[in-house]
This record gives structure tokens, C-alpha cells and sequence, in this order.
């Protein structure tokens, strides 16, 4: 369900999320251990409120708060210069943009056109570095060829048409299909990929899990040792810590044996897989890295924790 929201509208849906948790926490654990009728009369108080904020606008009169849920988990396309429910008049940009409605409730952000009126250059990105005491190696901004790149890469699509900065939602799609919202810098910098692929979804695990022990690991996946003749552009590490010489594998079922979906019906695509995590286990070894491995059969609460203490790490 397409909304098109402008800055005026959020006090309608502030105010439904909040009755929404009312009925959903508060007032039904406040009133647990009442009569029911006592229980009954405070839902339907509640549930007439609810009713009386829906109504004030004929776009959501029939919703309710299951809808409203769904809205909010809906990507939806916004455009500045339409209103529900707010004060009209807010200036006619006329920008449009691709976001979810949880970025815009949650993540208190706008039209990224509007934020983004002075243009950044690459040397802006070297001086605000210098002013942290830090450094910008970069020589070129990153670009939503960037973004096609990197989704190419893991056999998936970038299907948005702009690219505001690492900091806006892109338009991503993974090979199975699946489709969701997330920031280029995530992506890139922290490794996320598709939410409702198993793989992921895992992977994550294993980087929330080594995060409790280790603090975070580092943005560098691809170390220069990795970069060879045969892959230039480098062999890249699930979970690297360096300053630890230590570094995780999530391995999937297509790292043990010929998968015909994950290996585009060729067996020579397995046989180059395993190649390649043997050249990495190698030059792991020879740069003084302990690189382990968790396995689909493992459980990464059990496994992940033994690693550590093998390695004197806790």
C-alpha cells in the first residue's frame, strides 16, 4: 500500500503506534490482575481512542492497528509536496525518494535531497577526518555504480536509480529474490546482506555473539595479504579481528559439497570455491592468523566460545 507522507502526518501515526503499545503493554499488564470486566472496559476505551485518531483522516478510516503495523513495515514511495492529516502549504520541492516508513518515523530523516543541497566533495570527507584526528584514504566518492558493484559481487542487484550518500537507503535484492532497504554503508562496511536469507541471518549471529566477547570487529574485510595474482581484488574474511590474529568463516552447505543452485548447475564452481578457501586457510597461516571455522551443523553459541578459549582469547 502506497503512502504518501509529508512532515505534518506524524503526530496521526505517533499517535497510533502509542495507543498500539498501550493496548499492547501497559495498561493490559496494569490491569492483569482485575476483574475482567475492569479489563475489558480499559481495552475498549482504549480501542475507541484508537478509533477516534483513525477516523480524522479518510485514507486510514478502515485501517486498523494490524494494518497500521503493516504500513509500517511497508516500503512505500514519498513524495514532499502531499500531506495527510498535517498542515498544508510546506514548500513544493516536488523531490521524491525510496525509503521504508520506519526510516522516517524511527530515524527521524527526510528528503535526502533537501539535506544534501551543498555538495560534498571528497576533500570535505579529508578535512572533517583531519579535524578527528584521523584519515580519509579515499580518493573518489562513492557512487551508486559503487552499489551496483558490490551487489553484482554477491550475485544480487542495487535497484535503486540515485545514490544520495552512504547514508541513504538503497533499493537492494539478493539472488533468491528477496528485496529490503539498507544504507550503502551497511552493506559495505559492515557485511549485512539480505535479512530473510538463512545464510545471512547467521552470519549476523556469529557477528553479534564474537561482538560480546571481542567488541566489534574490524570494517576491514579484504586485508592486502588476501590479494594475489588470482584475485586481485582480494579474498574476503566473514569476521576478521587483526588485532587479535584471529578471523571467522561462517560456512554454508555449498563449502562442503557440490550445491547445484549455489553453484550455477556447474561443478567447476565448486571446485573453485574450494580452491579459493584453501588458498585463504593458507595465507592466513603464513600472516599469523587463526582462522576458524563455524559450520551450518554448529551451533555458533557452543562453537564460537570454545574457538575463543582454544585461542587464549578468554
Amino acid at each position: 500500500m502506497a503512502l504518501n507522507v509529508a512532515s505534518g502526518d506524524k503526530h496521526l501515526i505517533f499517535a497510533l503506534r502509542n495507543l498500539q503499545f498501550r493496548i499492547g503493554k501497559n495498561e493490559v499488564r496494569r490491569y492483569t490482575g482485575q476483574k475482567n470486566d475492569e479489563l475489558m472496559q480499559v481495552r475498549d476505551d482504549l480501542l475507541s481512542a484508537q478509533k477516534a485518531v483513525i477516523e480524522k483522516d479518510s485514507l486510514l478510516q478502515e485501517t486498523n492497528t494490524l494494518l497500521l503495523e503493516q504500513i509500517l513495515k511497508t516500503s512505500s514511495k514519498f513524495k514532499q509536496n502531499e500531506v495527510i492529516g498535517g498542515d498544508k502549504g510546506l514548500e513544493k520541492d516536488g523531490h521524491e525518494w525510496t525509503t521504508s516508513l520506519n526510516n522516517i518515523k524511527n530515524g527521524k530523516t527526510w528528503c535526502p535531497y533537501c539535506a544534501n543541497k551543498a555538495s560534498h566533495t571528497i576533500e570535505d570527507a579529508k578535512q572533517v577526518a583531519f579535524s578527528k584526528n584521523g584519515e580519509c584514504l579515499s580518493e573518489t566518492p562513492c557512487t551508486l555504480d559503487d552499489g551496483k558493484q558490490l551487489a553484482y559481487n554477491r550475485k544480487g542487484a542495487c535497484l535503486s536509480e540515485y545514490y544520495i550518500n552512504n547514508r541513504s537507503a538503497l533499493l537492494w535484492m539478493c539472488d533468491k529474490k528477496h528485496r529490503w532497504f539498507a544504507t550503502f554503508d551497511n552493506v559495505k562496511h559492515l557485511n549485512s546482506w539480505c535479512p530473510f536469507c538463512p545464510k545471512y541471518k547467521r552470519e549476523k549471529l556469529c557477528h553479534e555473539i564474537l561482538t560480546k566477547y571481542l567488541g566489534p570487529p574490524s570494517l576491514i574485510r579484504k586485508p592486502n595479504f588476501l590479494k594475489t595474482s588470482e584475485c586481485p581484488t582480494g579474498l574476503e574474511l566473514d569476521i576478521y579481528y587483526p588485532e587479535y590474529g584471529f578471523a571467522i568463516e561462517v560456512q554454508g552447505v555449498q563449502h562442503e559439497k557440490y550445491i547445484k543452485f549455489f553453484h550455477n548447475g556447474d561443478p567447476n564452481n565448486f571446485i573453485k570455491q574450494q580452491a579459493r578457501d584453501q588458498l585463504k586457510k593458507e595465507l592466513c597461516k603464513e600472516n599469523q592468523i587463526a582462522l576458524r571455522y563455524v559450520w551450518y551443523y554448529e551451533d555458533p553459541h557452543m562453537v564460537i566460545p570454545e574457538h575463543l578459549r582454544k585461542l587464549g582469547l578468554i
